[in-house]
């Protein structure tokens, strides 16, 4: 009896390598399953605020970042007037990098209500479409849904936007453009292939929101870095 367990034994280390020794213990280690990742997420919407009385509307582009495990981002970009002496230009925004357009000589002739300027920055207290009671904005999501790319596609538009000085009009019927048009531009040019053209947003007030949906011509503007 204590021959054949000897044999078996020795058996046994011969066929797991000369390496090992009989208290040798082979201990196999499952490596843990990887947990898996949330990817980032952009949701790119149309939002909206009544003006002159609440006769028609002012509408805006908000992109909210969503990662998990952090706040989202919120980035709102919109188009306004600067004003023939400056005095549209919203100045306002503390530690903003915004600056008035680079239209130097803009004239009476060119357009009382100046250049479009353009601004992108964190949807929060001080930005020039958070509304001042603190209640959110009508915004419906825009029909491309989430994008990656279209936020950033977006920013660089309003940038070419204020680069190539275009004029505004509060109504565009009168050869200029208004921040519905930079709105419904940025939206345009962005969205990927076969998005089709922007519905209407919120219909319901008596103007609508003038200049949407006119998509303003950036074929001889400036690029952006």
């Amino acid at each position: 009896m204590h021959e054949r367990f000897l044999i078996l034994a020795t058996l046994l280390v011969i066929g797991l390598g000369s390496t090992l020794a009989p208290a040798d213990v082979i201990i196999t280690i499952q490596p843990p399953t990887p947990q898996q990742m949330t990817a980032p997420s952009r949701t790119v919407e149309i939002c909206c605020k009544g003006i002159a009385g609440g006769l028609a509307w002012h509408c805006f582009t908000k992109c909210t970042k969503k990662v998990p495990g952090l706040p989202d981002g919120i980035t709102a970009c919109r188009g306004g007037p600067t004003g023939l002496f400056g005095n549209e230009w919203p100045w306002g925004v503390p530690g903003s990098p915004n600056h008035p357009p680079p239209c130097s000589g803009w004239t009476l002739i060119d357009g009382a209500w100046g250049p479009i300027d353009t601004y992108c920055g964190p949807y929060e207290k001080h930005h020039p479409d958070w509304p001042d009671d603190g209640s959110p904005r009508p915004c419906e999501s825009a029909a491309t849904g989430t994008d990656c790319g279209m936020c950033d596609c977006i920013k660089n538009v309003m940038c070419r936007i204020e680069l190539c000085c275009v004029r505004y009009e509060l109504l565009p019927e009168l050869y200029g453009f208004n921040s519905n048009s930079t709105a419904f531009t940025a939206i345009t040019l962005c969205q990927p292939p076969g998005g089709g053209i922007q519905p209407l947003p919120f219909p319901e007030a008596a103007l609508g929101a003038p200049g949407w949906p006119i998509e303003i011509p950036l074929l001889n503007c400036p690029t952006c870095p």
